[in-house]
């Protein structure tokens, strides 16, 4: 069994990783059903997995609402400093 995103036998490529051949053949095959081992052959960047997938959109939420709430402070000081003060 030879693959060819390196061109070396798996064998080889498992006795230099220090792994039994069925082990890297187990790893291949969560590559090929993940659909990276495709995006390889073409030399296209990998999909992320649902779990960076996941990581990411919390990332992208948490930055939004930092930035949300920090939009919010600066429009309440803009408008305080904009309101004339109250006389006693």
């Amino acid at each position: 069994m030879t693959e060819k995103t390196s061109g070396r036998p798996l064998r080889a490529v498992a006795e230099d990783l220090g792994v039994g051949l069925s082990t890297l053949g187990k790893w291949v095959g969560a590559e090929r059903e993940a659909g990276r081992y495709r995006q390889m052959q073409r030399g296209e960047p990998p999909k992320p997995t649902a779990a960076e997938a996941l990581e990411n959109l919390w990332s992208q939420m948490l930055r939004a609402s930092h930035d949300t709430k920090r939009e919010a402070d600066q429009q309440r000081k803009s408008d305080k400093d904009r309101r004339p003060e109250l006389e006693r």
